[in-house]
């Protein structure tokens, strides 16, 4: 199969003429293909139905595809909304948990200065 698409891209420019004297009209078209446009053209016609059992096994994928994308748009359509309540809410906790932050920042040295008192005692 390898083999035919190489062929097939080789011989391109021979598939355009083909093509192009579909659109000649009659009385100009007295020459008869050639045996290489008439192999050419057999080639593409056997690629073409070796497409067919590809797609006629793809189109239950692309269903099943379709099916869960119909079961998610719903589920979206719920979780916006709920997601454009919580980000204010997440605007008003960072604030927050930076103030906490800092506090255990304090009181982390404040343990270290009363551990340090202690020590201080303890040894006197």
């Amino acid at each position: 199969m390898k083999a035919i698409f190489q062929i097939a891209v080789q011989d391109v420019g021979l598939l355009q003429d083909l093509i192009f004297l579909q659109f000649i009209p009659l009385d100009l078209q007295n020459v008869s293909p050639s045996p290489q446009e008439v192999h050419l053209l057999l080639q593409v016609i056997y690629l073409l139905l070796q497409l067919i059992p590809l797609l006629l096994r793809g189109i239950p994928l692309l269903l099943q595809v379709m099916s869960l994308l119909l079961q998610v748009i719903p589920l979206l359509l719920r979780v916006i909304p709920l997601l454009l309540q919580v980000i204010p809410l997440h605007l008003q906790v960072i604030p927050l948990l930076l103030q906490i932050i800092v506090l255990l920042i304090h009181v982390k040295r404040f343990h270290h200065i009363l551990l340090n008192i202690c020590v201080t005692l303890f040894a006197l």
